[in-house]
């Protein structure tokens, strides 16, 4: 893959598009629109001003979520890159990238907060933040059940790259 550089503005605009969710120290990984959907009805792209804060809650009970946990329990403060992948269909698969910081939501009064959004989100409730390609009810069903517990992680995109192909 080719990724091409988007500007701060750009980026706000495209990512919270995506319909998956990967993490990766890789910066050609390759994201399939059609896998990891689960992790993305529990991920909330929260935009304020210039910015975009990007919440992710992850439940060690699913195997997928065991996976991401495992990768961002091995990164230390010597890794330099991490990235946040996505992608979602228009006329032409969109891949999006973005360079992120990684830190735990620690705080109970926070996660409640994030978690309960999550939840009027995958209500049907417009609280900003809205699904490009919704979940149906067993998808809803396993993610608030995952949502029962689990962490919260918050990525700061630091730079956003995109690249795109023809579906056929």
């Amino acid at each position: 893959m080719s990724y091409k550089v988007l500007t701060n503005k750009e980026g706000l605009t495209f990512l919270p598009k995506i319909w998956t969710v990967f993490l990766s120290q890789k910066e050609d990984f390759f994201p399939n629109p059609f896998a990891n959907r689960g992790v993305r009805f529990r991920c909330f792209f929260l935009k304020k001003l210039e910015k975009i804060s990007i919440y992710l809650h992850l439940n060690k009970a699913d195997e997928l979520d065991a996976a991401l946990l495992k990768q961002i329990n091995s990164l230390s403060d010597s890794d330099s890159e991490f990235y946040l992948f996505g992608a979602y269909n228009e006329i032409n698969v969109i891949q999006m990238r973005a360079e992120v910081s990684v830190t735990e939501i620690t705080e109970k009064k926070a996660c409640i907060k994030i978690i309960d959004l999550m939840k009027k989100r995958l209500s049907g409730e417009n609280i900003g933040d809205r699904f490009l390609n919704e979940p149906d009810e067993e998808e809803k069903e396993k993610a608030l059940n995952l949502l029962l517990e689990g962490r919260i992680f918050l990525f700061e995109p630091i730079s956003y790259f995109y690249d795109s192909y023809q579906r056929g």
